[in-house]
């Protein structure tokens, strides 16, 4: 119905812009209210004044206008009279005559709380944070003449776009790595003439303190965007430079204290980041298709950013340690443990005692087991968003597929793909209470083990591993763990496996320099006073191990593999039974 349509226009509305549409559905369907809810609408400008708008003329025939709320960029109006009697009347003849001779679907609608054009705090609006200053951002709004955006533009567009991002991109001088967020050190493409001469400009102006050697080109459609980070400071020198073509976008600026600045980039700009505005203030742009800028909407279009950066060959040595990964202190190896049965040893030296045969393995038992039945509620806590590549991945699976979740915690991916029936099994008895609030099948939780999962074989068209391999302490193990998902599932099933990286991301706290860590989990206590502070087993993965170690499984192909929230990640199909 037209009214279901509303409704799903709402959703859209508040996704693509982070305001919300201040009507709703009737809980009443044969309810006659004041409001109506107008669409396929002659065309209109939502940002002028809505009494402008043709509709308004009609409805003031049959009584008093209170307000209108013009959705935009859409053919939809809602409309507010001062009585129901009168919106009785224009509903009817709406319904009858149309307007402009198009045929105009009129429903009842009810109205929220939310006001008409009410900013949303989640949305940025750069009025509300233009009196905050940034140290070290410098914007030059007429970087580029329109004439020099449009040529650049061109000549970016004769060049070869790179597509394997979910975003088109282009690198010059090296290779920037999305997934581990450095350089590869290998040369490609050189600067074309026309990026030589803006990074020659922007070394005069200032807007640059080194030299560039790396450009990265990036494009961005309607709705996409790119996550808030800092720049690794060990990959570049002080001072980056984002030049921005084709559309505006609103930029947000995050302090590791809670503050917000938002700066509109529009096209031609040239936006630097040195001192503190490059190595503290975390940068970003939201996923959505307008921006909100000094209370009005401002569309988004194709939008095309370079950056230039100077590639950094040292240790940085700013002044900023806590977001600095080169001055980041390396996990510490653990002092020596006391046990409760008396022992007192360095924990990773039960790792050289771990045999491929163990069931349980006694680094496992101490260090992942007992750990997890210790820390579960504190644990699922910090546990509540799914990663977008593993929701993706469940919900691009045909209707009525059936998953195995193996190693589900507290049960984050139970419910993010309603078309697709989830069983799912954990060791840790506390998470899988706290997975049971998730479930969406009853009983469809237990607890069991990765290497031997207590699951019928070949029942499942799925099977997931997310953050489960690297507490598996020798490579037999975690290669029957890898057996046994692909067990679970028929020919031609997929498995999707997530496994701690070596390789940590810039959101990371942790700094790894060892393939096998023992990981601090901080607890607090009860009586409010010192955190405890237990130890976790985790083997670290480096890049290609964890393909590497499918290889040697003749009934199953490695489809990809990738870098994702600071694991390695691999895709499996299944391609025939084992014994075949």
């Amino acid at each position: 119905t037209q009214l279901a349509m509303s409704m799903r226009l709402s959703r859209k509305f508040r996704k693509a812009t982070g305001l919300h549409i201040p009507y709703k559905r009737p809980n009443d369907p044969a309810a006659e209210t004041r409001h109506l809810y107008c669409a396929n609408l002659p065309e209109h400008d939502s940002s002028q004044d809505w009494r402008s708008h043709p509709l308004f003329p009609v409805c003031s025939e049959f009584g008093e206008v209170e307000t209108m709320f013009l959705v935009p960029y859409k053919p939809v109006a809602y409309v507010t009279f001062v009585d129901e009697g009168s919106a009785r009347k224009a509903c009817s003849f709406l319904r009858e005559s149309g307007l402009s001779g198009k045929l105009v679907h009129v429903q009842y609608a009810e109205a929220c709380e939310k006001r008409p054009g009410e900013p949303n705090p989640a949305i940025p609006c750069t009025s509300l944070s233009k009196d905050l200053v940034v140290e070290g951002l410098i914007l030059k709004e007429d970087f580029l003449s329109p004439e020099e955006s449009e040529d650049t533009l061109n000549q970016l567009d004769e060049l070869e776009w790179e597509s394997s991002l979910s975003r088109r991109v282009q690198h010059f001088g090296f290779t920037f790595d999305y997934a581990t967020r450095r350089v590869n050190t290998l040369k490609t493409r050189a600067f074309p003439p026309f990026l030589l001469r803006i990074a020659q400009r922007a070394l005069r102006e200032k807007l640059l303190l080194f030299e560039p050697d790396q450009c990265t080109v990036n494009e961005y459609q309607p709705g996409q965007g790119i996550r808030s980070h800092v720049d690794t400071h060990s990959a570049f020198e002080d001072g980056i430079l984002s030049v921005s073509l084709g559309s505006s976008v609103v930029m947000e600026f995050r302090s590791p204290d809670g503050l917000s600045k938002n700066v509109q980039l529009k096209p031609g700009s040239a936006l630097s980041m040195q001192g503190e505005s490059r190595y503290k203030w975390a940068h970003g742009i939201s996923n959505r298709k307008s921006d909100l800028v000094d209370g009005k909407f401002v569309q988004r279009c194709r939008r095309v950013s370079m950056t230039f950066r100077k590639i950094k060959t040292s240790p940085c040595k700013c002044e900023f340690p806590e977001q600095c990964d080169s001055q980041l202190a390396p996990i510490p190896k653990p002092r020596t443990v006391q046990y409760t049965d008396g022992t007192e040893l360095d924990p990773l030296t039960l790792l050289h005692h771990a045999d491929a045969g163990d069931k349980e393995p006694e680094i496992e038992r101490r260090h992942v087991h007992e750990v997890y039945d210790t820390i579960a509620s504190h644990f699922s806590e910090t546990r509540y968003k799914p990663w977008p590549k593993v929701a993706a991945f469940l919900q691009g699976l045909p209707f009525g597929s059936i998953v195995a979740d193996v190693g589900c915690g507290n049960g984050r991916y139970l419910a993010c793909a309603k078309h697709i029936a989830v069983i799912a099994l954990d060791r840790c008895k506390g998470l899988v209470e706290h997975a049971t609030e998730k479930a969406v099948i009853k009983g469809a939780l237990s607890i069991g083990d990765a290497v031997s999962v207590p699951l019928r074989s070949r029942a499942f068209d799925a099977a997931i591993s997310i953050a489960v391999l690297h507490h598996l302490s020798t490579p037999a193990r975690r290669l029957n763990a890898i057996e046994e998902l692909l067990r679970l599932v028929k020919v031609g099933g997929r498995v999707l496996i997530y496994a701690w990286a070596k390789e940590q991301g810039s959101e990371s706290r942790f700094h790894f320099s060892n393939s096998d860590e023992m990981v601090p989990w901080s607890l607090p206590t009860t009586d409010g006073k010192d955190n405890v502070h237990v130890q976790r087993y985790c083997h670290l993965y480096v890049e290609d191990e964890l393909p590497r170690l499918c290889e040697g499984i003749s009934y199953a192909s490695v489809e990809r593999s990738y870098w994702d929230c600071s694991n390695w990640c691999v895709e499996l199909i299944k391609v025939k039974e084992r014994n075949e």
